[in-house]
């Protein structure tokens, strides 16, 4: 008697015992000639699998436990690893046999030694014939088959050509490629080709395998006799990702076989759909607005002036300052960094003061893109869709990315910060010293942002009490040494300085906080004649802002949607509390709003530089609002034209109105004007030297006339600071500069 197992049937599980229950008892009924084993490699989570299949007492089964979810390809390679037979059945779960198909299968094999690969032929639970027998999958058939022209032209000859469609022969069809829900290979041959790559982790592993046997010379078949049913999917749908692992295994296969440009080519069009095109109008939209008439419709203040100076200074000299311009608190300076970005720009553009403008206006635009990406992680592609076209068509972020301050770039960070805080808590270590980096930058670019220093020492303090896992991952050596040098990098530059001057931008900054937080504490319980004034101002500056971030047009209804957006937060948050359950986006967003407007309030300050933390956290909750009431797919639409009709009528204020710029519209000199203005004097002041002042409201502050002064050297005529031939005072109101010759 022969005990050779000539047949090893693979079948790789995950999270699907029904399925493979049903295929396991199908396959068991049958009465097979041929020996044959079967393997199960388990690639669940859960190993409970392992216990049931005791319970049957199935014959010749082996069973394999993954250490982790391998995919599919991995998934095989391994149970092939202990197969005995001749011939491996790749076989899914979510498969049923009605008939003994291995017998005629592996016959096949015998009376044809060319034959590689020889499958079934597969049908739904209807009974009906599934598209299979693919041709070889080019880029050409891919940017037809995949793609939205198939939709379009379906009746075009390469779409019509790619499935074998004529099954009423029965004889053998010879094919490219043939469906890895069930095929039989020579187990010489899958070893001798190196079984699957596992690269794919799921998806078109079978058009590569089956490129890679016809290589060798071999054919692949489907046997219309044999007929199998596939459920299609069932294990699939488990995968919450599966969309993505789809695009990365098919981008890999076309990177394998025909090259990265290919691959990128095809990727890049195979994306194209109807939420692409949308969203890439968006985009385009976005970036527009911010960069239309970016040379001229943009402020130009006398703060924007020092940078540019400090900048310009620092090459010319080769000394890098080590802190920004001082805050309301002159013993304190804003960060380095801003001055050290203008300071490239102008070394790679040769001075422009354009740039800086165009450098902010398109990291803003970066942000739209960024909250598409990483708000869809953390909460949903709704509240992602509703988040990018709030922030996308804002009035006041818009008019703040065209600012190119040291504020500026503070809604990118705050992103960041917020996604990286949110990717360490879910366990991912290496945000951690991320999560410092961002921190660290915003402290360079506006000191209020050090309030998220309290917040995120908090939540440390918290997961240390709490003895939690995300906390125990970052005490290792590499993470420690990660986050020393991300803290160290953007804050070397005021390390140096406090060394310098007694620790006024760290300690000294650090312990002010302290104080003024006990002192205000203190106040609080004391109670006595409390002034409200400085909180009113903020309230109704805080109120302007919500109009200008929402709806510029109708202040109240921008308000009633904040307020609105608060309370389902808060229900939100409270629900998740006496649950038990702990939606991690939502308590993140509520402790920055918390913190960030805590800290406006602490500091009795109103003011733009401050705002600009919130333009993400406020979104994020008014997207949050929109996605609870978008019950329907009908609500869901209205909602989405509505949101479209503001942020058209936004866009439409703020370019009929010149961004809200330029002395024509009595809002102010802009660029535009300053330079003009400049340009007047040099041309007024021929070769005599010149010095400037300037007169009225602002000019009692030392950075009034920077901004001219920089113009000034720009274009050619550089000012004294004092004793020049001709002394010029500026004065600026809503109706323009007017210039005085002394």
């Amino acid at each position: 008697m022969n005990n050779k197992t000539e047949l090893s049937v693979i079948i790789v599980h995950y999270k699907n015992e029904k399925d493979l229950f049903d295929c396991l008892n199908s396959l068991y009924n049958l009465k097979i000639k041929q020996s044959y084993e079967v393997i199960i490699v388990d690639n669940s989570e859960n190993k409970n699998l392992q216990k049931s299949l005791l319970t049957k007492n199935y014959k010749n089964l082996k069973y394999i436990s993954s250490p982790k979810n391998l995919g599919y390809g991995a998934g095989m390679n391994l149970g092939a690893k202990y197969a005995k037979g001749e011939y491996l059945f790749i076989l899914n779960p979510d498969v049923v046999f009605i008939t003994d198909i291995i017998s005629p299968l592996i016959s096949n094999f015998k009376k044809n030694k060319k034959i590689g690969i020889i499958s079934p032929l597969l049908y739904t639970t209807d009974n009906m014939i599934m598209e299979q027998g693919a041709r070889e999958l080019t880029p050409l058939r891919a940017l037809i088959k995949l793609s939205f022209i198939d939709k379009l032209l379906p009746n075009n000859p390469i779409s019509k050509d790619y499935w074998v469609k004529d099954w009423k022969d029965k004889n053998l069809k010879e094919v490219d490629n043939v469906p890895g829900t069930a095929l039989i290979i020579r187990k010489e041959l899958f070893d001798g080709i190196g079984g699957f790559d596992e690269n794919f982790f799921l998806y078109f592993e079978e058009f590569d395998l089956c490129k890679r046997v016809r290589e060798k010379g071999y054919k692949i078949f489907i046997d219309p006799r044999s007929k199998l049913i596939h459920k299609w999917g069932t294990s699939t749908k488990l995968l919450k990702n599966r969309d993505e692992i789809f695009r990365k295994s098919r981008y890999y296969y076309f990177k394998k076989h025909f090259g990265f440009l290919k691959a990128t080519i095809i990727e890049f069009f195979l994306n194209i759909n109807k939420i692409t095109l949308f969203l890439s109008f968006i985009f385009l939209s976005a970036f527009f607005i911010r960069l239309y008439k970016i040379d001229s419709l943009v402020p130009f203040i006398g703060d924007q002036g020092w940078f540019f100076i400090s900048a310009k200074n620092a090459i010319l000299s080769d000394q890098i300052p080590l802190v920004g311009i001082t805050s309301s608190h002159l013993w304190l300076h804003q960060g380095p960094l801003w001055t050290y970005i203008i300071l490239i720009l102008f070394k790679i553009f040769n001075f422009n003061p354009v740039m800086p403008f165009i450098l902010t206006a398109l990291v803003d635009g970066l942000i739209v893109i960024l909250i598409y990406k990483l708000v869809s992680k953390v909460f949903s592609l709704k509240v992602a869709l509703f988040s990018l076209l709030i922030y996308g068509f804002s009035p006041v972020v818009i008019l703040s990315s065209r600012m190119a301050y040291h504020t500026s770039l503070i809604p990118i960070f705050i992103l960041l910060f917020f996604y990286s805080l949110f990717g360490f808590i879910k366990g991912n270590k290496y945000y951690f010293p991320l999560s410092i980096f961002f921190l660290t930058v915003l402290y360079n670019f506006e000191l209020q942002t050090a309030i998220l220093t309290i917040l995120f020492f908090l939540i440390l303090l918290f997961g240390f009490t709490k003895k939690l896992y995300w906390f125990k991952n970052i005490l290792n050596k590499k993470i420690l040494v990660l986050s020393f040098i991300a803290f160290v990098i953007p804050m070397f530059p005021i390390l140096l300085y406090d060394i310098k001057n007694g620790f006024p931008q760290t300690i000294v900054f650090g312990g002010w906080i302290l104080y003024k937080v006990i002192s205000f504490v203190i106040k609080l319980f004391e109670g006595g004649n409390a002034n409200f004034q400085p909180y009113i101002l903020i309230l109704d500056y805080f109120y302007e802002f919500i109009r200008k971030l929402v709806f510029m047009q109708n202040g109240i209804l921008s308000l009633i949607i904040f307020i609105f957006s608060i309370f389902v937060l808060f229900n939100k948050l409270i629900k998740n509390t006496i649950s038990r359950k702990t939606d991690l986006g939502i308590l993140l967003l509520f402790l920055f709003l918390l913190f960030l407007t805590g800290g406006i309030l602490f500091s009795k300050t109103a003011s733009d530089a401050y705002l600009m933390s919130l333009f993400i956290p406020t979104v994020l909750v008014i997207s949050i609002l929109l996605d609870h009431i978008s019950k329907s797919k009908r609500i869901y639409l209205s909602i989405l034209a509505v949101v479209l009709i503001i942020s058209f009528m936004n866009v439409f204020h703020l370019i009929s109105n010149d961004y809200f710029t330029g002395s024509k519209k009595n809002f102010g000199p802009n660029l535009y004007d300053r330079t003009e203005a400049v340009k007047e004097i040099i041309k007024d002041s021929g070769n005599k030297t010149i010095s400037i002042i300037g007169k009225g409201e602002g000019s009692q502050f030392e950075s009034f006339t920077d901004n001219y002064e920089y113009l000034l050297w720009f274009y050619g005529k550089n000012p004294q600071k004092r004793y020049g031939e001709i002394l010029y005072v500026l004065s600026e109101g809503r109706r323009g500069i007017t210039i005085e010759k002394r």
